[in-house]
């Protein structure tokens, strides 16, 4: 299955969305996503407060995109946003946020496997 992921005009996060505990096999990138690599954010709080996704590495999770690409995820990067419950996906980094342009809402189309 699928399900789609929307960034507003000049926005560098998306909106929350659910995996329901499924993996995320990869993503179709949108057209016209003006160049970062893709972050994550969770909420264990239904959507209060979001933190970044940083693994045992220590590293900010960073998936590595382009335009109007398909995006397999790795094993381990499945199983981490699996374990997740609410997720906003970031363009750029924690650091260094990328706002996509203005003009059109950029969509993200995640492929669902199974669940944990």
């Amino acid at each position: 299955s699928t399900l789609t992921v929307s960034f507003a005009d000049n926005a560098s996060l998306s909106a929350a969305f659910n995996v329901g505990g499924r993996r995320i096999m990869g993503i179709q990138m949108d057209a016209t996503w003006d160049a970062a690599v893709l972050t994550f954010q969770n909420s264990i709080d239904g959507g209060a407060t979001y933190k970044d996704v940083i693994p045992d590495s220590g590293t900010e999770l960073q998936l590595t995109v382009a335009a109007d690409k398909y995006v397999p995820l790795s094993a381990e990067n499945q199983v981490l946003l699996a374990s997740c419950q609410l997720l906003k996906a970031r363009s750029g980094t924690s650091a260094t946020p990328v706002t996509q342009t203005t003009g059109t809402t950029r969509t993200l189309t995640l492929v669902l496997g199974q669940t944990l």
